[in-house]
């Protein structure tokens, strides 16, 4: 499934400003020309990129440089190893159908649409001083953000005329654009003002990761970081929620939620704080690791980074007399740590069970699995599944 949240919007900006100055004559004829095929306006993380910079930009960007300057994608991919990240970009580029779905990362789970574009009217008038026309920038977008980074101002997200949230249902106007239902070229904010420690510190780790300078976001780092958090903690998994709700200022999951942008489901909420690790959304997610990394001395965070702080058991290694290089369960357990997934999924794969391997953790990752281990120990599985099929 595709999420529907968030949109690209600084690439979609790129698109209509091509429109603006006459590159097309339409939005229909440009997606056809600019993406050499039937495309969307509201691209998403820079799918089939490459014939984009060279439909719509000669070639001036790279298409690299377009996914990882102006697109969600960077947030997202802060959260895979720096191997699977690569093989996303490179899907994305070349328009794989299965980009999305294939190498999103689990913790994908729970997004929810985003109702309104969001700009600073800062950022607005100095994109129109150095371009002459303004976008949509991608760290408004994502969830969670209300205010500018660089200006601190609460974004607009709705004309302060008749309330219609920014972009409308097409979203395909750009910031300073009349409304499409009144016409007013004047916005407000919606958005409550609501500062907090928890904002302020997953705000700086949202716009680090989009500058992909975030190694506590990389799934072995931030799994020695929430281990570490549980361990020096000194209370259970709903003390530590509680202290969690503390430092956003919030009493409820639910008034963490929204803003978040993301249902918190209380039991996942509560084992991510038990176990380090579980099946939650994107935002949660960063919102728990800036929250560990907040409560985490400078020594122990260099410790971390590292490596030199012991890790748990969740993800060792299995090892067997002979310790054969090719064993199977130890490629795989390896590879569940590299991507944050309970090893309880290893031990299922490696018996054949790829039905409920994909109960636990999704049919994208029971797939990367597949793909990161040898050619001989795939040959294995293939068997063991096959086996495991006609058994049941």
């Amino acid at each position: 499934m595709i999420p529907s949240f968030p949109p690209d919007a600084t690439i979609m900006s790129i698109h209509l400003a091509c429109l603006r100055v006459g590159r097309a004559a339409s939005v229909r004829r440009s997606l056809l020309s600019f993406y050499l095929g039937p495309m969307e306006l509201n691209n998403r993380f820079g799918h089939r990129a490459g014939a984009f910079v060279q439909g719509a930009l000669n070639d001036h960007i790279t298409a690299e440089k377009l996914i990882d300057q102006h697109s969600a994608f960077p947030y997202f991919a802060s959260l895979v190893t720096d191997e699977v990240a690569t093989r996303w970009r490179a899907a994305l580029i070349e328009g794989h159908p299965d980009a999305f779905r294939r190498y999103l990362p689990a913790t994908r789970h729970g997004l929810r649409s985003i109702h309104a574009l969001r700009h600073c009217p800062d950022c607005q008038q100095s994109d129109i001083e150095r371009y002459g026309l303004a976008h949509w920038h991608v760290v408004h977008q994502l969830p969670g953000i209300r205010f500018c980074p660089e200006h601190n101002h609460r974004l607009h997200d709705r004309c302060r005329s008749c309330k219609t949230p920014l972009g409308g249902k097409s979203k395909a106007i750009l910031p300073g654009e009349a409304c499409q239902r009144c016409g007013s070229h004047d916005t407000d904010s919606s958005l409550s003002k609501h500062p907090s420690r928890g904002y302020q510190s997953l705000a700086d780790l949202i716009c680090r990761t989009l500058q992909r300078q975030a190694p506590e976001a990389a799934p072995t780092v931030r799994h020695r970081l929430l281990k570490h958090l549980i361990s020096t903690a000194g209370v259970g998994p709903v003390e530590l929620v509680d202290r969690f709700l503390t430092w956003w200022s919030v009493e409820t999951l639910t008034q963490l939620g929204d803003m978040l942008q993301s249902p918190i489901d209380a039991p996942s909420l509560q084992q991510l704080m038990l176990e380090g690790h579980a099946k939650v959304s994107t935002p949660l997610m960063l919102a728990v690791i800036a929250f560990a990394w907040a409560h985490t001395s400078d020594a122990d965070r260099s410790l971390l980074l590292q490596g030199d702080i012991a890790e748990s058991d969740l993800f060792s290694s299995v090892h067997t007399d002979t310790e054969p290089p090719d064993d199977v369960l130890n490629q795989l357990m390896a590879l569940a740590r590299q991507l944050h997934l309970p090893s309880r999924a290893a031990v299922l794969l490696s018996q054949g069970d790829r039905a409920s391997t994909t109960d636990l953790i999704g049919r994208t990752n029971v797939l990367l699995l597949i793909e990161g281990v040898s050619e001989r120990a795939r040959g294995f599985l293939a068997q063991r599944i096959r086996e495991h099929q006609n058994a049941v």
